[in-house]
C-alpha cells in the first residue's frame, strides 16, 4: 500500500497497476474482517488512483476501477448507499473523458472496457439492493444512460469491442429497470419522464443485434427477456411507431431472426425465451401463431440432437415453454397434421440416455400436450 502512495516517478505505472490487482483479489471475507479504518483507507487509495490525465496511467485506472467495480459487489459496500454511489460517480466520469479521449489505441479501449464492467456491476447492485436506488437521483441515471448512447457509437477495433457494448448492454438494463421501479413506487405518470430513454435505448439494443459476437447476442436477448416482464415498458415499446412498426414488432422480428439465424446454443435458448416474453407481453401482436408454432417447432426437432449437453436443460425448457403457450393461443387454428406427427415420433425416439429430460417440468407437460393430441 506504501508504493500506491508514492509519486509515480519513484513507482513504475506497471507496478502500481500490478499492486492494484493484487489488492483486487482480497477476498470478501477478509476484507470485512479488516479494521474500519482500514477498508476506508483502501478503498481512498483506489479511488484515488481513478484517473486519466495522461495516457501513461492509463493502466493504472483500468486497475483501479475494476478494483471498485468487484469492491461494489461486497456486502460492506452495498449497504453503504453513499459510498456505492461514490463509486458510480466515478465510473460515470471516467467513461465521459474516455468519450471525450477517444482514440484507438488499445490502452484507452482496454480502460474503457474496465470502466463499462464497473458501470454494469454497480448498476447491477444498486438495483438488487432496492434502498440503494433512492439514493441516486434520476438527473444521473438519465444521464448515464446517455454516456451508455454514446458509447455504443464508438468505433472501437480494439479485441475487447465487443464486450465493452456487452457490458453497456447489461447497463443499460439495470439503469431502465431502476427507473422502472420507481414508476411503480410513485405512480404511472411518471413514465413520461422516461418514455425517451426508453425508445432510445431499445433502437440502440435492436441494432446491435447486427453485431457477430455471441456474447452480445445473448445479453442482449437476456435484458428483452428482463425488460419486456415490466408491462411499463410493454406500454411505451407497444405503441411507439418506428418505420411504421411498433417497436414491440421489431423487438419479436429482430429476436426472431436472430434465432434462426445464430449457430449458437445459448443464444437459440435465450433468443426464444425473449421470444416468449414478447408474445406473452402483447399476444395482438401481428403475427401468424399457427405458421410461427410449425416454424419452432420444425427448429426444436431439428436442432435437439446437436445441443450440447451443458445447455441442453436451459435449451429444452425455454423450446418447450413457447410451444406451450403457442398450441393454447393456436387451440383452434389449423396446425398441419404433419407436425403433430412429427413431434409425435420426437418424442418417441427420445434415447433412453437422454429420458431424465422428460422429468423436467416444460418439457414433460410438452410431451403430454402431444400424446394426447
Amino acid at each position: 500500500m506504501e508504493a500506491l502512495k508514492e509519486t509515480r516517478s519513484k513507482v513504475s505505472t506497471s507496478c502500481r497497476s500490478s499492486l492494484i490487482d493484487f489488492i483486487a483479489m482480497i477476498s470478501e471475507s477478509h476484507f470485512n474482517k479488516a479494521d474500519d479504518n482500514f477498508r476506508k483507507g483502501l478503498i481512498k487509495l483506489i479511488e484515488n488512483n481513478c484517473e486519466m490525465n495522461k495516457k501513461e496511467s492509463y493502466p493504472i485506472c483500468a486497475s483501479a476501477i475494476r478494483c471498485l467495480g468487484l469492491f461494489s459487489a461486497f456486502n460492506a459496500i452495498r449497504n453503504q448507499t453513499d459510498l456505492l454511489y461514490s463509486f458510480f460517480k466515478i465510473a460515470n466520469q471516467l467513461a465521459v473523458s474516455a468519450i471525450k479521449k477517444f482514440d484507438k489505441s488499445n490502452d484507452l479501449q482496454w480502460l474503457l472496457y474496465q470502466i463499462t464492467w464497473t458501470m454494469a456491476n454497480i448498476s447491477d447492485n444498486v438495483y438488487k439492493c432496492s434502498n440503494n436506488g433512492n439514493l441516486i437521483n434520476d438527473l444521473f441515471l438519465f444521464n448515464t444512460n446517455q454516456v451508455c448512447l454514446e458509447i455504443m457509437k464508438l468505433e472501437l477495433n480494439c479485441i475487447k469491442a465487443q464486450n465493452i457494448k456487452t457490458n453497456v448492454v447489461r447497463c443499460f438494463n439495470f439503469l431502465i429497470l431502476i427507473m422502472l421501479k420507481r414508476i411503480d413506487e410513485k405512480s404511472p405518470e411518471e413514465l413520461f419522464k422516461c418514455k425517451n430513454m426508453i425508445i432510445d435505448t431499445t433502437l440502440v439494443l435492436i441494432e446491435a443485434v447486427q453485431s457477430k459476437s455471441d456474447k452480445l447476442h445473448w445479453n442482449l436477448c437476456h435484458v428483452f427477456s428482463s425488460l419486456l416482464t415490466h408491462p411499463y415498458y410493454c406500454m411505451v415499446v407497444g405503441v411507439h411507431l418506428h418505420d411504421n412498426q411498433s417497436l414491440m414488432t421489431q423487438i419479436f422480428d429482430t429476436l426472431l431472426c436472430l434465432l434462426q439465424e445464430s449457430a449458437n446454443h445459448k443464444v437459440q435458448a435465450y433468443a426464444v425465451d425473449a421470444l416468449c416474453q414478447t408474445l406473452e407481453a402483447r399476444s395482438d401482436l401481428k403475427v401468424n401463431y399457427a405458421q410461427l408454432f410449425e416454424t419452432l417447432a420444425q427448429f426444436f426437432i431439428k436442432k435437439y440432437a446437436f445441443i450440447p449437453e451443458s445447455h441442453k436443460s436451459i435449451w429444452i425448457e425455454n423450446f418447450s415453454a413457447i410451444l406451450i403457450y403457442l398450441i393454447n393461443l393456436t387451440f383452434n387454428l389449423n396446425i398441419s397434421e404433419t407436425i403433430w406427427q412429427s413431434l409425435k415420433q420426437f418424442f418417441q425416439h427420445i434415447p433412453f440416455c437422454e429420458s431424465k429430460y422428460l422429468n423436467f417440468k416444460k418439457f414433460s407437460q410438452l410431451r403430454k400436450i402431444i400424446e394426447d393430441k
